[in-house]
C-alpha cells in the first residue's frame, strides 16, 4: 500500500515539475516584442574628381547628390520597422546632401502605417517609397554607387497617401495607389496642381515568371493642371530583372505622356543594368541608358542624353561597401560647365559650354542592422 502511494505522490510531482517547466520561460527563447522589430543605420559618402570644374555644380540638370567637386555625405540615417500580425508601423530619416533631393519631406525618408485584415492583404497609410522604378534610394542595393539619370529625371520617389497590396498566389502580387500626385510628375513640365483635390491612380502588377526572372508592369495617372484638372497625364514603368547566385541583370523603361492640352509631350527612357560577383568580396556592375522625348532638360534643351557607368566594388566586411565608379554622360545639347564656362552678367550664373562630362567617384556606405 505504501508503495503505492509513493508512487502516486511521485508521478504528480514528475508532471507538476514539468508544468512549471513548460510554464517557465526559456532562456533561448527570443522576446515575442523583439520578434517583430526590423532596424538599420547607415551612413554614405565620397569623393568626386570632376575633370571640367575645380569646384561647382557639373550640370544643369541638378542630379546627382555627388554633383559637385570634393567630398560629400549624400546620406546618414536609420529605419525601424515593428510588425505583427495585423499591422506595422515603418519609419525612416535621411540626412545629408541628397536627402533633399529624393524625399519632400527630409529629413523624413518614410513614414507610414500598415493594416493587415487578411493574410494576403496590406494597406499602407502615409508617406512611402514609390513603387516604381528599379533603383533604390540606398546605393550598395544598386549595381552602382550613383543613381542613374532615368531614376532622377523620370521616376517618382515617394507617395503620400493610401498603398494597397494584394498577394494573389506565390508568383502574382498586385499593388495600387491613391496618392497626392500629379503624374505628369512635374519630371516633364506638368502645370503644378492642387495635390488635395486631385490624387493621381496608380497599379503595378508584380509576376514571378521564374525562379530567377521577375516582370512588374507599372501605370500611374493622374491630373496635369490643365483644362480645370480634367486633363490627365500618364506614366507608364516596365522592370524585367534576373537574379542568378552571382549576376544580376535589369531592363527598366519609362513612358510619360503629357495630355493633348498640354501639346501631347512625352518623355521616354530606359536603363540597362547589373552586376557580377567576382569574388566573395568584389563585385563589378554597369548601368547605360538614354533619355529622349519631346520635353527638355531642363526646359529649351533637347532631352536627347546618354549616360555610362561602371562600378568596381570591395566589401572586406559585410556591412561595409567601398566603390569606384567612372561616370560618363553624353548630350544633344551643351548641358554641363567646364572652366571656361562664361557667366551670365544678369544672375551671375555660368552657362554651360558642354555636351560631355566625365567624372570618378570614390563612394563608402556603411549599413548596420536586421534587415
Amino acid at each position: 500500500m505504501l508503495e503505492r502511494v509513493l508512487i502516486v505522490v511521485l508521478f504528480c510531482g514528475l508532471c507538476f515539475t514539468n508544468r512549471v517547466r513548460a510554464d517557465e520561460p526559456s532562456e533561448e527563447a527570443p522576446s515575442p516584442f523583439l520578434d517583430g522589430l526590423d532596424w538599420q543605420v547607415m551612413a554614405s559618402g565620397f569623393y568626386l574628381f570632376n575633370t571640367h570644374l575645380v569646384a561647382g555644380h557639373y550640370n544643369e540638370l541638378d542630379y546627382p547628390y555627388t554633383g559637385y567637386m570634393g567630398f560629400g555625405v549624400n546620406f546618414v540615417g536609420g529605419d525601424v520597422s515593428y510588425s505583427r500580425e495585423k499591422f506595422a508601423v515603418t519609419i525612416g530619416f535621411r540626412w545629408g546632401t541628397a536627402a533633399s533631393q529624393l524625399s519632400a519631406l527630409a529629413p523624413l525618408k518614410q513614414g507610414f502605417v500598415r493594416w493587415i485584415p487578411i493574410p494576403k492583404l496590406a494597406l499602407d497609410f502615409g508617406w512611402f517609397d514609390t513603387i516604381y522604378g528599379a533603383e533604390f534610394h540606398d546605393e550598395w542595393q544598386n549595381p552602382t554607387f550613383t543613381h542613374g539619370a532615368l531614376y532622377y529625371l523620370r521616376q517618382p520617389f515617394n507617395h503620400m497617401g493610401l498603398r494597397i497590396t494584394a498577394t494573389l498566389s506565390e508568383r502574382v502580387a498586385l499593388k495600387f495607389l491613391v496618392v497626392n500626385e500629379s503624374v505628369s510628375v512635374a519630371k516633364i513640365g506638368g502645370t503644378p496642381v492642387d495635390f488635395d483635390t486631385t490624387p493621381a491612380l496608380g497599379t503595378q502588377l508584380d509576376i514571378s515568371l521564374a525562379d530567377v526572372l521577375n516582370l512588374q508592369i507599372g501605370y500611374l495617372s493622374g491630373a496635369s493642371g490643365s483644362n480645370g484638372n480634367r486633363a490627365w497625364g500618364q506614366f507608364f514603368d516596365l522592370i524585367l530583372s534576373a537574379e542568378l547566385e552571382r549576376f544580376t541583370l535589369t531592363f527598366n523603361g519609362n513612358a510619360t505622356i503629357d495630355p493633348p492640352v498640354n501639346h501631347g509631350q512625352y518623355a521616354l527612357g530606359a536603363a540597362v543594368s547589373g552586376d557580377v560577383r567576382v569574388h566573395d568580396h568584389w563585385r563589378v556592375g554597369a548601368r547605360v541608358e538614354y533619355i529622349g522625348g519631346t520635353v527638355g532638360l531642363p526646359e529649351g534643351k533637347d532631352p536627347d542624353l546618354l549616360t555610362i557607368t561602371a562600378t568596381l566594388r570591395y566589401m572586406p566586411v559585410q556591412y561595409l561597401v567601398i566603390s569606384l565608379e567612372p561616370r560618363f554622360e553624353r548630350s544633344q545639347q551643351a548641358l554641363y560647365f567646364t572652366r571656361s564656362s562664361s557667366t551670365d552678367p544678369s544672375t551671375g550664373d555660368p552657362i554651360a559650354d558642354s555636351r560631355t562630362y566625365f567624372g570618378l567617384v570614390l563612394g563608402v556606405s556603411a549599413h548596420l542592422g536586421n534587415r
